[in-house]
């Protein structure tokens, strides 16, 4: 039998059909196009859409040629499976044309976050809708603590800062897929830039499900670059979101506040009393030698400023009278501190103790070895 160009054409599309199931060549070409717009009316197309809790975001799905969008689906977390979506309180699902179907959600909750994939009769596009919300900050400040100290016959009050707490800073934010993919926290301030070592850094989901991070000091340090602003700021796939500035602070401090000096007569004696604190406060010092004020008429002490006005005191040609126990009170509206430094006279064994202890070490070896000779 002789078979016609018009017999054999169709033999090939029979013999396509059953290898493929389906006539696809008869099929014209189709496609579909997610994309998303937020309250403002700005467009985004990408992978995954952050939005804020409680926020306005519309889903828009095209479809050309014959391929209508049919449906959208919805899962909140990778392991779960695709449902239809269905219009509830805050979602609306609506058709514009043949060739669109957006989905509209008036109130973005945690649970409203995921994946969401519209449908056709032939192909899927989806798009990830990260929810989040900024939930608090907080920072875990040094504390100090009071000591009693006897310097000669004087009793006084100091302050130390006390080395069992752990200041620190603290994020805490909401998110509407719970998990650390392409989700992180990131701190700025300080010096974690170029001494990360001085810092312990931590990011988990907390209990109630959201997202904390913690940046904590080592250890309780006097070192005024580690205070002040901190920014935390939350970045998912590469982009910052969300943030908080965070201070760091430090009541006023005076580091080794109680301190010991011996000098001669004739020497230059010199003390600073250094108060550490964040924020800057007005300072306001005065200065007593054994628990009496000193007289700023005595031309001999002279006071001067390093850091903050009247921080440093100094005596030229110390005399007999000069030595005793010196101390700076220092006043400020975030609460009162003191300093002290004892100065003493150095002796003249004290001087020549070091001599003597290498004449006397030059002098057993000389022995050991003339002994050694003589046997």
């Amino acid at each position: 039998m002789a078979f016609s160009p018009q017999r054999s054409q169709l033999c090939v599309w029979v013999l396509l059909y059953s290898i493929h199931g389906e006539l696809f060549l008869l099929k014209p070409a189709a496609a579909l196009n997610v994309y998303a717009v937020d309250s403002s009316g700005v467009r985004f197309r990408g992978h995954t859409l952050v939005a804020e809790f409680n926020s306005f975001v519309t889903l828009v799905c095209t479809g050309s040629g014959v391929d209508k969008p049919t449906l959208w689906e919805h899962k909140h977390s990778a392991h779960e499976v695709f449902y239809q979506v269905e219009p509830s309180e805050f979602v609306y699902v609506e058709r514009k044309s043949d060739q669109e179907l957006r989905l509209a959600l008036t109130k973005t909750r945690f649970a409203t976050a995921g994946e969401y994939r519209c449908t056709s009769e032939f192909l899927k596009a989806s798009i990830n809708l990260q929810v989040l919300n900024a939930i608090g900050s907080l920072g875990i400040n040094p504390q100090v603590q009071k000591k009693v100290v006897y310097v000669g016959k004087f009793r006084l009050i100091v302050h130390n800062l006390n080395l069992e707490a752990e200041p620190g800073l603290v994020c805490k934010f909401g998110i509407g897929s719970h998990t650390l993919n392409d989700i992180n926290v990131v701190w700025t301030g300080g010096l974690f830039a170029t001494n990360p070592e001085l810092y312990t850094r931590t990011l988990f989901i907390g209990n109630d499900r959201s997202l904390i991070s913690t940046l904590m000091l080592r250890q309780t340090s006097t070192d005024i670059r580690l205070y002040g602003k901190y920014t935390c700021d939350l970045v998912v796939e590469g982009t910052k979101t969300k943030g908080f500035d965070i201070f760091l602070k430090i009541p006023p401090v005076i580091p080794n506040p109680v301190q010991l000096m011996y000098l001669t007569y004739g020497e230059n004696f010199s003390y600073t009393c250094n108060v550490i604190v964040y924020p800057p406060v007005d300072i306001n010092i005065t200065w007593a030698k054994d628990m009496n004020r000193i007289n700023e008429s005595n031309k001999r002490i002279i006071f001067g400023t390093e850091k903050i006005t009247n921080d440093r005191i100094t005596i030229s040609a110390i005399a007999w009278e000069d030595f005793g126990v010196y101390s700076c009170f220092v006043q400020t509206v975030r609460g009162n501190r003191t300093g002290v430094v004892r100065l003493k006279h150095k002796s003249t064994w004290i001087i020549l103790l070091p001599t003597l202890g290498l004449i006397i070490l030059i002098s057993l070896v000389v022995l050991s070895v003339f002994r050694f000779q003589i046997f």
